[in-house]
């Protein structure tokens, strides 16, 4: 019993081998889409124009964003020093409103807003480079 010896013809016609060809040609497509992705995502991010009213949170009109600028920073910083510094008591609270300065209050809130802020920034930044279309979940 001989066998018969493998020539390149036979590998020509191999469904095997057409198939690996075929996902070997995917994967090189898929890499090239990706590379060219990763060339045009900054430029795309850069050049957009961007304005206060694309931030869904912040008010309309003129009367509206000082009432934000002033009272959404107060808010917060007595929201802040009630329960990190003052662990929830009532009557601290009310002594630190009535005996120090609104200026104070709003300051360490608008620290806290504008951390906040420079976080999401910096979540925006990282996420405009990957390209949800071709991007993958992968399950490890």
């Amino acid at each position: 019993m001989h066998s018969k010896k493998t020539t390149r013809s036979d590998l020509k016609n191999d469904p095997y081998i057409l198939q690996a060809a075929v996902v070997l040609k995917e994967r090189e497509e898929e890499k090239r889409l990706q590379q060219a992705n990763r060339r045009t995502a900054p430029k795309e991010f850069l050049l957009k124009k961007r304005s206060i009213s694309d931030i869904p949170i912040m008010p309309q009109g003129d009367f509206g964003i000082l009432m934000f600028i002033g009272l959404v920073p107060y808010i917060t910083g007595l929201i802040f020093i009630f329960f990190y510094i003052f662990k929830a008591n009532i009557s601290r609270l009310v002594y630190m409103a009535d005996n120090h300065s609104y200026l104070l209050i709003w300051a360490i809130g608008y620290e806290i807003i504008a951390g906040l802020v420079l976080l999401w920034i910096v979540k925006v930044l990282l996420f405009s480079f990957l390209d949800g279309k071709n991007y993958k979940n992968n399950p490890i």
